[in-house]
């Protein structure tokens, strides 16, 4: 399975969930890597819906894909990238200068003063597929086991906590970065 196609998913999780079903078999695909077997969830229905084309999807793919030490410039409700340039070069200017580069791309694109512009750091460090995949099958049994679609299962391991068993600021723990309160009702 294409490293692309995965990615895509993680943008996609609003559009899985509402149209995945129970016959969740027909979209698990068996990876073989040695001498074992994997399952995880196929993209088929991303890409023939083409979600996968869209603005956002299209973002995060390059953000996933982003070394830290680059930043995205990008209007916030489109994700329509501005620019790219060092996250030193970004951090090094002052507040104003920062304010006045905002400023002037939404005057260069004829936005609304209240436009977000965001500027977003590269996070190849953070989604490591390669670590997690490991994990992917033992996630989607789980989350099959309790009728929940298994999507779910694969694209918040991706997303959370990739490969790290971290303890997030607000007391999130896991490969799925459950809070306490939510994981107790599941004990």
């Amino acid at each position: 399975m294409k490293r692309k196609t995965l990615l895509v998913i993680l943008a996609c999780i609003p559009f899985i969930a509402s149209s995945q079903n129970s016959t969740w078999e027909k979209e698990m695909i068996s990876v073989t890597e040695g001498t074992s077997e994997h399952i995880i969830m196929g993209a088929a229905g991303i890409e023939s819906a083409q979600w996968d084309q869209l603005q956002h999807p299209k973002f995060w793919q390059q953000i996933m894909i982003l070394s830290p030490d680059s930043v995205l410039v990008n209007v916030g409700s489109t994700r329509q990238i501005i620019a790219k340039m060092s996250n030193k070069d970004w951090h090094t200017q002052t507040e104003a200068e920062k304010t006045v580069f905002k400023d002037s791309v939404r005057t260069l694109l004829g936005l609304n003063a209240d436009e977000r512009i965001n500027v977003t750091t590269g996070k190849n460090d953070f989604y490591r597929f390669d670590l997690v995949f490991e994990s992917l099958p033992k996630g989607v049994s789980a989350f099959e086991q309790f009728g929940v679609d298994p999507w779910y299962a694969q694209s918040i391991l991706l997303i959370e906590s990739p490969g790290r068993m971290q303890k997030s600021s607000v007391g999130a723990y896991g490969p799925f970065q459950l809070m306490p309160s939510v994981a107790d009702l599941w004990d």
